[in-house]
């Protein structure tokens, strides 16, 4: 009788998803900082901007440390994947809600 070998795998598409995660972090916590140094009245929604995206990033490198074999070959995709790629795009739409409070209240300002 054969035993089949279940083999694990590392998948790729999560790797480029942390990749893109870390530097929406990076972008929130940037236009958060700008913004706050050009404007003492910092929104609170690009506050909540910059803590979520960086409690996002922490959290999908956390799991991917957790639940990767990184000796494992690599894969296009697997079973996190959809969930990753379900938090950036919430952290693409949370970012996007807060550029546009932004560029409101700078109008705002300048009338």
């Amino acid at each position: 009788m054969l035993v089949q070998e279940s083999v694990t795998y590392i998948a790729l598409a999560n790797i480029i998803l942390i990749a893109a995660i870390t530097i929406q972090a990076i972008a929130f916590l940037v236009r958060h900082i700008y913004y706050r140094h050009h404007n003492h009245k910092a929104s609170g929604s690009i506050r909540l901007a910059a803590v979520m995206g960086c409690i996002s990033a922490v959290i999908m490198w956390a799991v991917f440390f957790l639940t990767e074999d990184l000796s494992a070959p690599i894969k296009m995709v697997d079973d996190l994947t959809l969930t990753m790629l379900a938090i950036v795009g919430a952290n693409a739409v949370l970012e996007y809600a807060a550029g546009g409070e932004e560029d409101a209240a700078s109008k705002d300002a300048a009338i």
